[in-house]
């Protein structure tokens, strides 16, 4: 009916829970208590490690990955291991910036503001809460936030797969 469900998974290392202040702690617990954020052991994640818990989790809700966008920047080993296992078909790199941003920001957009992008987790309510689109002289539009303590990464994670629907829509249908 013209609805998009929306979940998101989102990963952190031990270190940088440890050094968020009490309040910024707490909204992160909240994340960590609805399986929406995994808090992975050391001061770096492992990207292999962020790999099979993510893979493990699909196995276990049944998820069906039909399409899958990705910016590059920090995703090599991820994709590799995809694609290793998965296959190419469906893969589509999404480059961020205000060439690649812009239209797909509109359309999600217009989703929101109709309501029809729905979530119910309260991490993706979080990250929405704080992402804007800013928008140059030439009217193209980028994901930015306000302060570096808000995180939009779930917002671009939600633009990449949009890419990646739109370029791979007929496997939806």
């Amino acid at each position: 009916n013209g609805f998009f469900g929306i979940k998101t998974r989102s990963y952190v290392s031990e270190l940088k829970v440890k050094k968020l202040d009490k309040a910024m702690r707490d909204k992160y617990q909240e994340f960590i208590n609805e399986g929406s954020l995994v808090v992975m052991d050391g001061a770096i994640l492992n990207m292999l490690d962020v790999y099979r818990d993510l893979d493990d989790f699909i196995l276990r809700h049944e998820y069906t990955v039909m399409a899958f966008g990705y910016d590059p920047y920090n995703a090599k080993e991820i994709v590799d291991q995809w694609t290793r296992e998965h296959g190419e078909y469906g893969l589509t790199v999404v480059r961020q910036g205000a060439k690649t941003e812009s239209v797909p920001l509109g359309e999600l957009g217009h989703l929101a503001s109709e309501r029809l992008l729905l979530f119910d987790q309260e991490l993706m309510k979080f990250a929405m809460g704080n992402a804007i689109a800013i928008t140059d002289t030439n009217g193209n539009r980028k994901l930015s936030k306000m302060r570096d303590s808000e995180k939009i990464d779930n917002v671009s994670a939600l633009l990449d797969a949009w890419v990646a629907y739109k370029r791979f829509q007929e496997v939806f249908e």
